[in-house]
């Protein structure tokens, strides 16, 4: 061990028996807690693996003084040892990739929530694109970091998205679905992606992702998936699930969620709720199944907030999507591609868009549900064209009851358009909607392929 005094090494093992007691389950004695300060029960309660114990980066040497052959090393044998890695706050310069090879592994500061002033902060100083963490283990977790590229100039801002950077990378070289990783109070700054994800499996809470291109990535392996035959919901299309995202802060990032890739389709279980997201974003884009978007708040919007390929079994309940004056989406949800079927929208905010609230544009649209929501300012991007809710494909079975229009646009002469006449129109309930009486609610006109009850 490599300490600057007695005095220095006698608090360092304090704090590192405290957090090993912590991990282990041990009680932590009163002497123990004074001298960690704010304790961290959170990272018990993270912890997965058995017989756990805890390494300190500045057990490996004085890292954090500027001095990047040496952080990049320390942290390199850190990470090494397999065991739970703490970074006490400061500021570590590592100019190649990190990895992270061991299951159930946790790097983690402090903080359980990071912030500006007092953060363990990994900065890319390196030539290539990275990633700044490669993990190819399975259950690992990062709590309270921050990551970001080094300021080369401090009288130059960092530009967006420096160099293709990600932040942390998932992708095993064995089993390679089963990922099952937690990324909690940490922020990511002035990257391409935060997170890219391939496979199954991930928890982001109560994180900052700031400037960015994209927030969280995810993909499908296209080998080494493993399974026993009765395990048949692992493989495709089952095996693309379980991601939670919740309670995150997102500025000026375009693409927060992203599922790309040619395994897209298969997406179910997404949980996206309660994150704040606020100038510039898109909230999500790709396809869902077995869904569900709740509780998020976006605004300031300059592009279209939620756009699905695929929306199936979807339920995108009680959110705000908004523009303002300065800067407006043209959608607030799109459905472009293959199929919208048997989705709810109840209870959502749509505010200030260019274009529509609601576009259904997709091959085959049916059994789908919009009651409950608010649609304002809508249209001033091609007003004539423009609808709170457009369909530009043949749509069958909907229910679209009890929704509050005002678009304000006089130009937006049909609350709900229906974009050219050829388009076939079959098993609508439209009834106990409120707009402006100087509008048409359907319209202007359709193919009626029967079955329709439409009041108004």
């Amino acid at each position: 061990m490599t300490t600057s005094n007695q005095g220095t090494e006698q608090s360092h093992l304090s704090r590192a028996a405290f957090l090993r007691g912590v991990c282990l389950g041990v009680p932590a004695t009163v002497a123990g807690l004074a001298a960690f300060g704010t304790p961290m029960r959170w990272a018990a309660a993270h912890s997965t693996s058995s017989g756990d114990s805890i390494v300190s980066i500045m057990d490996f040497g004085e890292a954090g003084a500027g001095n990047t052959l040496l952080d990049t090393l320390c942290l390199d044998q850190a990470l090494g040892t397999g065991k739970h890695v703490y970074l006490p706050p400061g500021n570590y310069l590592i100019n190649r990739t990190m990895t992270v090879d061991t299951d159930g592994q946790t790097v983690f500061s402090d903080l359980p929530i990071a912030n500006e002033r007092n953060a363990a902060t990994l900065e890319w100083a390196g030539e290539s694109t990275g990633p700044m963490i490669r993990v190819t283990a399975h259950k690992t977790s990062f709590h309270g970091l921050r990551l970001r590229p080094l300021r080369r100039d401090p009288d130059k801002p960092l530009p967006r998205g420096d160099r293709e950077l990600v932040g942390i990378h998932l992708e095993k070289v064995s089993n390679t679905d089963d990922v099952d990783c937690e990324v909690s109070g940490c922020i990511f700054t002035f990257l391409d992606e935060a997170i890219h994800i391939v496979g199954r499996g991930l928890r982001a809470a109560n994180n900052s992702f700031v400037v960015l291109n994209k927030g969280i990535v995810i993909n499908w392996p296209d080998s080494g998936v493993e399974h026993k035959p009765e395990e048949k919901e692992q493989p495709l299309p089952h095996g693309l699930r379980s991601f939670y995202v919740h309670n995150n802060r997102v500025h000026s990032v375009p693409h927060f969620v992203l599922n790309t890739g040619p395994y897209a389709k298969d997406l179910t279980g997404l949980l996206l709720a309660d994150n704040l997201l606020d100038i510039g974003e898109g909230l999500f884009s790709g396809s869902v199944n077995n869904s569900a978007i709740t509780g998020n708040v976006v605004c300031h919007a300059d592009r279209t907030v939620l756009r699905f390929d695929l929306c199936r079994n979807t339920s995108i309940i009680g959110n705000v999507l908004s523009g303002s004056d300065v800067s407006q989406p043209m959608f607030g949800i799109l459905f472009k591609g293959s199929h919208c079927e048997d989705v709810v929208i109840s209870g959502n905010v749509f505010s200030r868009m260019l274009g529509d609230g609601v576009v259904f544009d997709a091959a085959v649209q049916n059994y789908t549900t919009l009651t409950g929501n608010v649609f304002r300012k809508i249209g001033d991007n091609k007003p004539h064209i423009r609808g709170a809710i457009r369909f530009s494909q043949d749509a069958h079975d909907f229910s679209i009851v009890g929704n509050s229009f005002k678009t304000n646009n006089p130009m937006v002469d049909n609350v709900i358009r229906v974009h050219h006449s050829s388009i076939q129109i079959s098993g609508f309930e439209v009834i106990g909607n409120v707009f402006e009486r100087n509008r048409t609610l359907f319209g202007p006109a359709w193919l009626d392929g029967g079955y329709n009850n439409i009041q108004g």
